[in-house]
């Protein structure tokens, strides 16, 4: 039984991984067809379209009884896309132009708010209390967000309506279609698996959600910025990462511990470890993205270093 769990897990990462990139594809395309500015396609499409794999999962994990296995996801997929993902993008695309015209007033926002979900969580437990806290914090943010980006306004008259631009709109839709179809089916999956796997081997599920299911929930997030990388479009990137943070740690979990508290029974050095993890990596993320807009190969390969060393501590919690 264990073995198969494994396999599913395997499988489900594989599907997950085909899913993702027919997303980001499609949603780079109607974002191109539509003529969307890249800050306004952020907010209301990109943001949310990275953080839909963490958003299934608490739907999953509230299925099945096992909410704190979301918890852990959110914290493991923040530090994973400020380190790893956003590492191994540089890397394979030969270095990230990043656009950095969100205020520092934005960027230091997202990073307490990154630490929210850790804070909440300190006194054992995400109460409806913390939930609605949490999603007055993210109506708050979006509408900071909304009036600090100048927004490109773009003539609706301006946008070819031809039968050919009906024609890539509508494969647009399709391939988008079919890979929230497929990340569904996956992301059920991998929660499944996981609930099975942590539960034979005895480990806390938070741990698990952190370690494993964080990692697997970002590669939408690795797809987009490696095609973005490759594309030369570095506006996307920022507002991507900020985005899925913000609604990961405040709209997500706001929304899960608003519907059934979260009970954290779990190490108060490991949670300690955990929030250490996500102010470095934004600190680290910061000072790469402000000075010079632009992480080198080099620079990839220090993200994902930071990664693994965060990797390798919450194996010590397991």
């Amino acid at each position: 039984m264990l073995a198969l769990n494994i396999i599913i897990f395997v499988v489900a990462l594989i599907i997950l991984g085909s899913a993702s990139g027919l997303i980001t594809r499609g949603n780079l395309r109607f974002l191109t067809l539509f003529r969307v500015g890249d800050y306004k396609g952020i907010l209301f499409l990109i943001g949310f379209a990275v953080a839909l794999p963490e958003i299934l999962v608490a739907v999953f994990a509230l299925f099945f009884g096992m909410p704190a296995l979301s918890f852990g996801n959110i914290i493991g997929a923040n530090v994973a896309d400020m380190t790893l993902v956003l590492g191994l993008a540089a890397y394979f695309s030969g270095g990230l132009k990043i656009d950095n015209h969100f205020s520092n007033k934005i960027f230091w926002t997202t990073a307490l708010i990154s630490l929210l979900p850790v804070i909440v969580a300190m006194d054992g437990i995400i109460s409806r209390t913390d939930g609605v806290f949490l999603l007055i914090i993210f109506c708050l943010y979006a509408s900071a967000l909304m009036l600090d980006l100048k927004f490109i306004k773009k003539d609706v008259a301006s946008i070819p309506f031809s039968v050919s631009h009906i024609k890539d709109t509508v494969e647009s839709f399709k391939g988008k279609a079919i890979g929230y179809t497929l990340l569904a089916m996956s992301t059920a999956l991998l929660v499944m698996a996981s609930i099975s796997i942590s539960g034979f081997y005895s480990i806390n599920p938070i741990y698990f959600g952190m370690v494993f299911l964080g990692l697997a929930t970002t590669i939408q997030e690795l797809f987009l910025n490696t095609e973005v990388g490759i594309s030369r479009s570095p506006s996307l990137i920022m507002g991507a990462v900020l985005g899925s943070i913000a609604i990961n740690s405040t709209a997500v979990l706001g929304l899960l511990s608003t519907i059934i508290p979260i009970k954290i029974i779990l190490d108060p050095l490991g949670l300690f470890v955990a929030g250490t993890f996500l102010f470095i990596s934004f600190l680290l993320f910061r000072t790469l993205a402000y000075t010079g807009g632009r992480i080198s190969r080099a620079e990839g390969v220090v993200l994902v270093l930071l990664y693994v060393l965060f990797f390798i501590s919450q194996l010590y919690f397991l």
